[in-house]
């Protein structure tokens, strides 16, 4: 345990000088993230393979934060999670892999659970196809949707209402 305490840092700017010279000097082949702040090229052009990230959304429709909710605030009847190589665009990278899960008519909580085991599992085949050299990174199509914030107390007060509407119409 006293090993891996001695590997984990907490820095208040990821983006610092001495932060960047440290990542550099481990001459990482791939970097990864999950649920980071918005990265810059200097950090995540390091690794030689370049960087991946996880989002959960459909990329390019679902972009930004707290995208499972949004898909499901807008009636989707799909979830989606993305792999996808990190570049300077925010949710615009190359797409490794890619999944979906049931989302209409579905309690948040469930769909939630699912696509994070979902988003996992993806994450770890990605991470494998690149070790391997068979990731094929296809570039993002369709419209680019908006960029979506943190929901607000409105936002969640709508979505139970359209929820529960929702529901009733499933017992019927």
């Amino acid at each position: 345990m006293k090993d891996i305490e001695e590997r984990i840092h907490f820095i208040p700017n990821i983006h610092a000088p001495q932060v960047l010279d440290q990542v550099q000097s481990l001459e990482p082949d791939l970097g990864l993230i999950y649920g980071s702040p918005i990265l810059k090229p200097a950090l995540f052009e390091i690794p030689k393979l370049g960087t991946l990230g996880i989002h959960h959304g459909k990329v390019p429709e679902y972009r930004g934060n707290k995208t499972t909710f949004w898909m499901m605030y807008n009636g989707e009847k799909f979830a989606g999670v993305t792999i996808q190589k990190v570049n300077k665009g925010l949710d615009t990278g190359s797409i490794v892999r890619t999944g979906e899960v049931k989302a209409y008519r579905r309690a948040y909580q469930a769909v939630f659970q699912e696509l994070e085991a979902l988003g996992v599992e993806l994450y770890i085949q990605a991470i494998l196809d690149v070790k391997h050299g068979v990731a094929e990174y296809k570039p993002q199509t369709g419209v680019k949707g908006r960029l979506y914030r943190n929901p607000r107390i409105g936002d969640f007060i709508r979505f139970w209402g359209r929820q529960c509407m929702r529901l009733l119409r499933i017992s019927q």
